[in-house]
């Protein structure tokens, strides 16, 4: 495994590179006097106080440069202090001798996800999409998955009994509801669940 560093503030993140071995970063990293390296209760962490960076300093390894500069980042205010974050990651172009995925999480609506669950997760979505659509529809209801991308994530809604062009939500897309899934005997089963 390789891994990407990175410098972040807030939403700021400037990309560094990626070294080979964790060795190999924090040896970059002691080697400009500005950075404070730190154990933690997770490990070790790096960091940068804005009160001792330079306008200007230029970090040299291997001879590549990395500019480092006051100018990329605000005074710290509301904790937003200026950060050394390591991320692992996969060398996707080296062949390994089993299938595995790669390292790391993926963002599924509002919720992230290592990256060896999410297809197993998304999975479990249609599947559940699937069976609500299958029950309403014996019904003679009309069923829709809306709210992708939104800040509550993706929905299910079903049409009312009596009013066909009117819309309810029934369940959220999201993990509580897959596992309500799981636990129950069938899908009238996990509608008393959720409802609860």
């Amino acid at each position: 495994m390789s891994y990407l560093m990175e410098i972040q503030q807030g939403e700021t993140r400037n990309i560094v590179g990626i070294f080979s071995t964790m060795e190999n970063a924090d040896t970059f990293l002691r080697s400009i006097p500005f950075i404070t390296k730190r154990k933690e209760s997770y490990g070790i962490s790096y960091t940068i106080p804005f009160v001792d960076l330079p306008e200007l300093y230029v970090a040299s390894y291997h001879n590549w440069r990395y500019v480092f500069s006051r100018c990329s980042y605000e005074p710290e205010r509301d904790g937003d202090e200026i950060e050394v974050v390591l991320t692992e990651v996969s060398e996707m172009d080296t062949a390994i001798p089993e299938i595995a995925f790669p390292k790391g999480d993926t963002r599924l609506d509002a919720y992230t996800f290592p990256n060896d669950e999410v297809q197993c997760e998304v999975k479990k979505r249609i599947a559940l999409f699937e069976e609500a659509k299958a029950y309403y529809g014996r019904q003679g209801r009309t069923v829709e998955r809306g709210g992708l991308g939104s800040q509550d994530g993706e929905y299910v809604t079903v049409s009312d009994e009596h009013d066909p062009t009117q819309m309810c939500i029934t369940f959220l897309l999201e993990p509580q509801s897959t596992q309500a899934r799981e636990k129950a005997s069938s899908f009238e089963d996990f509608l008393r669940i959720i409802q609860e």
